[in-house]
């Protein structure tokens, strides 16, 4: 009799190659990061300040992964028209 609970079959159990290519960018994404901790000038409409430049890059990061995530979201729960 099978276990039911047999998680070599699970698709959770079950890494993607994208899912490793993600998990290796933003890897780099951190290292990078973590590299340059310098202070520079951030202008941004019409306002300007120095920060660190881990804490610019890290918002960066994150505004991309956000709107990676609105964008391909969307489109992955549209219905394709394909006949």
């Amino acid at each position: 009799m099978a276990d039911e609970h047999d998680e070599s079959h699970s698709p959770a159990g079950r890494v993607s190659p994208r899912m490793i290519g993600a998990g290796v960018l933003a890897l780099l994404a951190v290292l990078f990061i973590v590299g340059n901790s310098q202070k520079v000038e951030v202008s941004f409409i019409g306002f300007s300040t120095h920060l660190a430049l881990w804490l610019v890059l890290t918002a960066t990061f994150l505004a991309g992964l956000a709107v990676g995530t609105l964008v391909l979201g969307r489109s992955r729960y549209k219905p394709s028209k394909k006949k």
